[in-house]
């Protein structure tokens, strides 16, 4: 996976790719959960390209690419410009949304290990 330490892109893992896709097609349709589902692999996903080295910014530029480039789906009638708007301007943001939290999750994980180890050597140095 391409890394970029300068502001670059990121790539969306190719094993996320797929399930990603799915997942905006039935969050899109409004099906039961699928939002809470998609925010979970767009943080999984997430957290998998930062841990590679990808900037939060970069990762959130790539998930947002992504969702914007996947199919919408054929609703069970047609939709409005504006509706099909509203539902790709949502996923947008939740993608955003969820690269955002994970970044946060990893900065304070990162935090936290590194009170542990300071801590530890305090102890082991008295």
């Amino acid at each position: 996976m391409p890394i970029d330490s300068d502001g670059g892109e990121a790539i969306v893992p190719e094993a996320a790719r797929r399930r990603l896709t799915n997942q905006v097609a039935r969050a899109y349709r409004g099906t039961y959960g699928a939002r809470s589902g998609l925010c979970t692999l767009l943080r999984s996903a997430s957290a998998q390209m930062i841990r590679s080295g990808s900037s939060p910014d970069a990762v959130a530029r790539a998930l947002v690419e992504h969702v914007r480039g996947c199919p919408a789906p054929t609703a069970g009638g047609a939709l409005s410009t504006l509706e099909r708007s509203i539902r790709v301007t949502s996923l947008i943001d939740l993608a955003t949304e969820c690269a955002s939290d994970a970044a946060v999750e990893i900065a304070r994980a990162g935090a936290i290990g590194a009170e542990r180890r300071n801590r530890a050597q305090l102890h082991s140095s008295s």
